[in-house]
Protein backbone atom coordinates (compact mmCIF):
# COMPACT_ATOMS: atom_id res chain seq x y z
CA UNK A 1 0.00 0.00 0.00
CA UNK A 2 0.72 3.33 -1.14
CA UNK A 3 1.88 6.45 1.51
CA UNK A 4 -0.11 9.57 0.18
CA UNK A 5 -1.60 11.89 1.84
CA UNK A 6 -5.14 11.42 3.29
CA UNK A 7 -7.01 14.43 1.00
CA UNK A 8 -5.52 13.06 -1.50
CA UNK A 9 -8.34 10.14 -1.34
CA UNK A 10 -11.05 12.82 -1.17
CA UNK A 11 -10.35 13.73 -4.54
CA UNK A 12 -11.24 10.07 -5.68
CA UNK A 13 -14.26 10.42 -3.51
CA UNK A 14 -18.12 11.09 -5.23
CA UNK A 15 -19.09 14.45 -5.04
CA UNK A 16 -22.05 14.14 -2.75
CA UNK A 17 -19.96 11.88 -0.65
CA UNK A 18 -16.69 14.18 -1.03
CA UNK A 19 -18.79 17.26 0.59
CA UNK A 20 -20.07 15.49 3.60
CA UNK A 21 -15.92 14.37 4.32
CA UNK A 22 -15.30 18.19 3.79
CA UNK A 23 -17.89 19.33 5.98
CA UNK A 24 -16.66 16.65 9.01
CA UNK A 25 -12.79 17.86 8.36
CA UNK A 26 -14.29 21.42 9.00
CA UNK A 27 -16.48 20.75 11.99
CA UNK A 28 -14.00 18.88 13.87
CA UNK A 29 -11.37 21.62 13.02
CA UNK A 30 -14.06 24.10 14.43
CA UNK A 31 -14.23 21.85 17.36
CA UNK A 32 -10.76 22.24 17.77
CA UNK A 33 -10.80 25.83 18.08
CA UNK A 34 -13.95 26.60 20.06
CA UNK A 35 -12.27 24.99 22.89
CA UNK A 36 -10.48 27.77 22.92
CA UNK A 37 -13.69 29.87 23.39
CA UNK A 38 -14.58 28.03 26.70
CA UNK A 39 -11.76 30.00 28.11
CA UNK A 40 -13.43 32.94 27.38
CA UNK A 41 -16.28 35.04 29.12
CA UNK A 42 -18.49 37.17 29.14
CA UNK A 43 -19.03 39.69 32.05
CA UNK A 44 -22.57 42.26 32.42
CA UNK A 45 -22.68 44.78 34.45
CA UNK A 46 -24.71 47.95 35.44
CA UNK A 47 -23.50 51.20 36.21
CA UNK A 48 -24.00 52.27 39.59
CA UNK A 49 -26.88 55.04 39.70
CA UNK A 50 -28.07 53.37 35.78
CA UNK A 51 -31.50 53.42 36.34
CA UNK A 52 -32.67 53.56 32.67
CA UNK A 53 -29.35 51.45 30.84
CA UNK A 54 -26.07 51.14 30.48
CA UNK A 55 -24.61 51.26 27.24
CA UNK A 56 -21.15 50.51 26.62
CA UNK A 57 -19.52 51.83 23.23
CA UNK A 58 -15.70 51.04 23.09
CA UNK A 59 -13.22 48.67 25.08
CA UNK A 60 -9.56 49.15 24.98
CA UNK A 61 -7.12 46.60 24.88
CA UNK A 62 -6.74 46.60 28.99
CA UNK A 63 -10.26 46.18 29.11
CA UNK A 64 -11.05 49.43 30.00
CA UNK A 65 -14.29 50.25 28.92
CA UNK A 66 -16.65 53.97 28.10
CA UNK A 67 -19.86 53.95 27.08
CA UNK A 68 -23.13 55.77 28.59
CA UNK A 69 -25.65 55.06 31.39
CA UNK A 70 -28.92 57.03 31.93
CA UNK A 71 -30.45 58.32 35.16
CA UNK A 72 -33.80 58.39 36.38
CA UNK A 73 -34.31 61.40 34.23
CA UNK A 74 -32.80 59.87 31.17
CA UNK A 75 -30.19 61.92 31.34
CA UNK A 76 -26.68 60.77 29.60
CA UNK A 77 -23.60 60.34 31.48
CA UNK A 78 -20.54 59.18 30.96
CA UNK A 79 -18.64 56.28 32.45
CA UNK A 80 -15.54 54.25 32.70
CA UNK A 81 -15.13 50.68 34.07
CA UNK A 82 -11.74 49.44 34.78
CA UNK A 83 -10.86 46.27 33.90
CA UNK A 84 -10.90 45.53 37.98
CA UNK A 85 -14.64 46.30 37.87
CA UNK A 86 -13.78 50.02 39.18
CA UNK A 87 -16.32 52.71 37.80
CA UNK A 88 -15.77 56.31 37.70
CA UNK A 89 -18.88 58.23 36.38
CA UNK A 90 -18.27 61.40 34.16
CA UNK A 91 -20.12 64.81 32.68
CA UNK A 92 -18.46 67.41 30.73
CA UNK A 93 -17.85 70.82 31.83
CA UNK A 94 -21.23 72.58 31.77
CA UNK A 95 -22.89 69.80 29.76
CA UNK A 96 -26.77 68.77 29.10
CA UNK A 97 -25.78 65.14 28.33
CA UNK A 98 -22.32 63.32 27.63
CA UNK A 99 -21.74 60.69 25.57
CA UNK A 100 -18.52 58.89 25.28
CA UNK A 101 -17.80 57.03 21.99
CA UNK A 102 -14.17 55.63 22.07
CA UNK A 103 -11.41 54.70 24.71
CA UNK A 104 -7.45 54.59 23.08
CA UNK A 105 -4.83 52.34 24.95
CA UNK A 106 -4.00 54.77 26.75
CA UNK A 107 -6.52 55.50 28.41
CA UNK A 108 -7.91 59.22 26.89
CA UNK A 109 -11.83 59.20 25.65
CA UNK A 110 -13.54 60.92 22.94
CA UNK A 111 -17.14 61.77 22.93
CA UNK A 112 -19.56 64.54 22.04
CA UNK A 113 -21.75 66.90 24.23
CA UNK A 114 -24.63 69.38 24.59
CA UNK A 115 -23.92 72.54 26.13
CA UNK A 116 -26.07 74.18 28.18
CA UNK A 117 -27.66 75.60 25.00
CA UNK A 118 -28.29 72.27 23.65
CA UNK A 119 -25.53 72.74 20.99
CA UNK A 120 -23.24 69.50 20.19
CA UNK A 121 -19.40 69.80 21.48
CA UNK A 122 -16.59 67.49 21.22
CA UNK A 123 -14.51 66.50 24.16
CA UNK A 124 -11.23 64.34 25.12
CA UNK A 125 -11.23 63.38 28.86
CA UNK A 126 -7.61 62.64 29.52
CA UNK A 127 -6.42 59.31 31.48
CA UNK A 128 -6.33 61.27 34.56
CA UNK A 129 -10.00 62.45 34.17
CA UNK A 130 -9.11 66.16 32.41
CA UNK A 131 -11.52 67.63 30.28
CA UNK A 132 -10.43 69.10 26.92
CA UNK A 133 -13.50 70.79 24.70
CA UNK A 134 -12.89 71.94 21.50
CA UNK A 135 -14.95 71.82 18.18
CA UNK A 136 -17.65 74.58 17.03
CA UNK A 137 -21.72 73.89 17.38
CA UNK A 138 -22.94 70.75 16.16
CA UNK A 139 -19.39 68.82 16.61
CA UNK A 140 -19.73 65.00 17.34
CA UNK A 141 -16.64 63.04 17.97
CA UNK A 142 -16.62 59.61 16.26
CA UNK A 143 -12.83 57.72 17.65
CA UNK A 144 -9.81 58.16 19.36
CA UNK A 145 -6.50 56.51 17.96
CA UNK A 146 -3.36 55.45 19.87
CA UNK A 147 -2.04 58.31 18.88
CA UNK A 148 -4.58 60.72 20.35
CA UNK A 149 -6.23 61.34 16.87
CA UNK A 150 -9.67 62.22 17.33
CA UNK A 151 -12.31 61.96 14.11
CA UNK A 152 -15.94 62.61 13.64
CA UNK A 153 -18.05 65.15 12.16
CA UNK A 154 -18.76 68.87 12.24
CA UNK A 155 -21.13 70.91 10.57
CA UNK A 156 -21.56 67.95 8.11
CA UNK A 157 -17.75 67.87 7.05
CA UNK A 158 -15.55 64.97 8.41
CA UNK A 159 -13.11 66.45 10.65
CA UNK A 160 -9.39 65.10 11.86
CA UNK A 161 -8.03 66.57 15.22
CA UNK A 162 -4.37 66.19 15.82
CA UNK A 163 -3.35 65.23 19.22
CA UNK A 164 -1.62 68.88 19.44
CA UNK A 165 -5.23 70.46 19.07
CA UNK A 166 -5.35 71.34 15.62
CA UNK A 167 -8.80 70.72 13.57
CA UNK A 168 -9.07 70.35 9.93
CA UNK A 169 -12.12 69.67 8.29
CA UNK A 170 -12.50 67.38 4.99
CA UNK A 171 -15.28 66.71 2.76
CA UNK A 172 -15.55 63.09 0.62
CA UNK A 173 -15.60 64.04 -2.90
CA UNK A 174 -18.93 64.48 -4.22
CA UNK A 175 -20.78 63.87 -0.80
CA UNK A 176 -23.62 66.07 0.77
CA UNK A 177 -22.02 64.91 4.48
CA UNK A 178 -18.85 63.06 5.55
CA UNK A 179 -18.88 61.47 8.87
CA UNK A 180 -15.42 60.01 9.50
CA UNK A 181 -15.25 57.09 12.08
CA UNK A 182 -11.88 55.70 12.84
CA UNK A 183 -8.31 56.73 11.85
CA UNK A 184 -4.96 54.72 12.12
CA UNK A 185 -2.24 54.97 14.53
CA UNK A 186 -0.63 57.76 11.59
CA UNK A 187 -3.33 59.39 11.20
CA UNK A 188 -3.55 62.34 7.97
CA UNK A 189 -5.88 63.80 6.00
CA UNK A 190 -6.85 63.21 2.36
CA UNK A 191 -4.39 64.22 -0.34
CA UNK A 192 -6.55 66.38 -2.39
CA UNK A 193 -4.27 66.24 -5.11
CA UNK A 194 -4.71 62.42 -5.37
CA UNK A 195 -7.46 61.50 -7.90
CA UNK A 196 -9.21 58.20 -7.85
CA UNK A 197 -9.92 56.43 -10.95
CA UNK A 198 -13.37 55.74 -12.16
Amino acid sequence: MRNRPAFADLCTLRPRKRLVVLCLVVCSLELGLSRSADAQSITTFDVPGAINGTFPSSINPSGAITGVYLDASLANHGFLRTADGTFTLFDAPDSLLTVPVSINPAGAIAGWYFDTNGNAHGFVRDSDGAFTLFGAVGTFSAGINPAGAITGSVSLQGFLRTPDGTLTTFDAPDARQTFAEGSTRKARLPDPTRTQAS
